[in-house]
This record gives structure tokens, sequence and C-alpha cells, in this order.
């Protein structure tokens, strides 16, 4: 008992170790950019993150709620929890689509690009998906699988942005998409119980995700 319960503490401590360290290389990354974009395209990039903050902020708590569903334990709750949340993911993702082809990014005026409004778009959208997925995982009590899913989806993005020195805005927009890309894929990939098996929208499931 005192050996599981250590083994649990510890899983805390590496946990929050773990999530420092994102903080800190995600913080490098964007300190490269600093040293690596003209002073135009690091708004772009400012912009993009902003563009994250506001979809996060609009997302009217579903997020939150799926979470409350998820860690309820129960196995048909889970599995109508992440059908639901994915079917939304996808609609929302869709909707984007369509705004974008329909060239929507230009009512924003010339003074933003319509790659800054794409880019903040989908990163805000992957990363609200990422950030359910990781909660998901907290839940189930898989803190090893979230830091190897997260360390491994900043890395990859630090790398990627380490291209902006030949590549500039693009190579670093790509980087602040990818992050939450590849967090979402892993994590699918990773864990069975995580993946959509059919659409769905559960409208008294939904009532209570709000």
């Amino acid at each position: 008992m005192k050996d599981r319960a250590g083994r649990a503490a510890l899983q805390k401590y590496v946990y929050l170790a773990a999530n420092m360290l994102i903080s800190v290389l995600s913080l490098l990354r964007n300190l490269f950019f600093m040293k690596t974009l003209v002073l135009t395209d690091l708004a772009q990039v400012a912009l993009v993150q902003t563009l994250v903050m506001l979809i996060g902020f609009v997302q009217f708590g579903i997020v939150n709620g799926a979470y409350i569903q998820y860690a309820r334990d129960d196995g048909e709750r889970k599995r109508r929890t992440v059908d639901t949340f994915f079917t939304l993911a996808a609609l929302l993702t869709a909707a984007a689509g369509i705004f974008v082809l329909s060239n929507g990014s230009s009512s924003f005026g010339a003074s933003i690009p319509s790659q800054t409004i794409t880019f903040g778009l989908f990163t805000g959208l992957a990363t609200l998906l990422s950030t359910w997925l990781n909660n998901s995982l907290i839940a189930d009590g898989r803190l090893p699988r979230s830091n190897l899913v997260n360390l491994m989806a900043v890395g990859l993005s630090l790398a990627t942005g380490v291209a902006s020195i030949r590549f500039g805005l693009t190579a670093a927009l790509w980087s602040l998409l990818l992050q939450p890309v590849i967090a979402v894929l892993a994590i699918v990939v990773l864990d069975p119980n995580l993946r959509p098996r059919r659409p769905r929208l559960d409208a008294p499931l939904l009532r209570e995700l709000l």
C-alpha cells in the first residue's frame, strides 16, 4: 500500500516537473522567434497566439464539462463523451475550413494576412482538443503518458521552430500548429479509450457538457 502511494506521489511530482519543462521549452521557442523573425512577422505570431486564447475563452465551458463527464466512473458515459466531443471538434474544424475556403479571412482587412487567421483558427481548435484529451489522460491517472505526449509535441514544435531561420514566419506558424496536432494524434494512437468510434451528437449529454 505504501509503495503504491509512493509511486503515485512520484508520478505527480514528475508530472509537475514535466509541465514546467514544457513551459520552459515553449518560452525558449518564443524567444527564438524574437531572434529570427522581423517585427511584423513576430506580430503575426503574437496574433495567432491571441486567437488561440480567444477560442479557448469562447468554448462556453465545453472542455471542462466534457472532463467532468469523462471523469465519472461510467464506461458508457465516457464513450458517449469521447464520441460527442470529437464530433463537435470535427464540425468546428469543417466550419473553419469553409470559412477559410470562402475567403472569409479577407474581412479582417489587408493588415492581417489570411494565413495568420487560418493558422490561428486551426491552432485554436487543435489546442481545445489536445487540452481535453490531456485532461482525460489525467482523469484516467495516466500521468506518464501525458508527460510523454506533451514533451514529444513541444520538442517537435521547437525543432520545427528552428526552421524559421530559413523559412521565417511560415515555419513559426507551423511550429505553433504542430504542437497541439501532434499531441492529439499521439494520444489517439496510444490510448484506444480516447479514440472516436462513430459520429455522435447526444443532445442530453451536450446540455450536461454546457
